[in-house]
């Protein structure tokens, strides 16, 4: 959880350095280091033109980096959520280590669920499934726009 904010604190200080407010929220309260998450303080915050950084999980043990990106984007409303990872998108299985897996266009909740697809943990799978949020997966070096990622998602 910690590292997360360092991560945080660490980006939102090159975005300040480029011109751009910035502000980071955590999960437990860190005073000094940054602002106790609260989806009306971010939501206002995004409102003025900050870009914000949501670290620290949920600050609860057991819950996933994924859980946390999913809880929170349903906390402030989100229409999507973007996963960034190693990969280009979904497979059927590993393409790291298994030289047959096929990227997968679309694919349900369900799907990931009972397929047991690595995408992301089962929790934040099903938490997405049960309150509908669109996530889309793209690589963290070629970032696509967000028009495109629409089509790539799964839900």
């Amino acid at each position: 959880m910690l590292a997360t904010t360092m991560n945080a604190l660490m980006l939102a200080d090159i975005i300040e350095k480029l011109g751009t407010k910035t502000i980071v929220f955590t999960a437990r309260d860190l005073s000094g280091i940054g602002e106790i998450f609260d989806a009306k303080r971010v939501n206002n915050a995004l409102d003025n033109g900050a870009i914000v950084f949501l670290s620290g999980g949920t600050g609860h043990p057991y819950f996933s980096t994924d859980t946390a990106s999913v809880l929170r984007s349903l906390e402030l409303s989100c229409e999507m959520m973007i996963k960034c990872t190693s990969v280009d998108g979904i497979y059927s299985a590993d393409p790291k280590k298994v030289a047959s897996a096929q990227k997968l266009e679309h694919v349900t909740y369900d799907e990931i669920l009972t397929k047991n697809l690595r995408i992301m943990d089962q929790a934040s799978i099903a938490l997405a499934r049960d309150h509908n949020l669109k996530i889309g997966v793209c690589h963290i070096d070629t970032l696509p726009s967000l028009t495109s990622l629409t089509d790539a998602h799964f839900q």
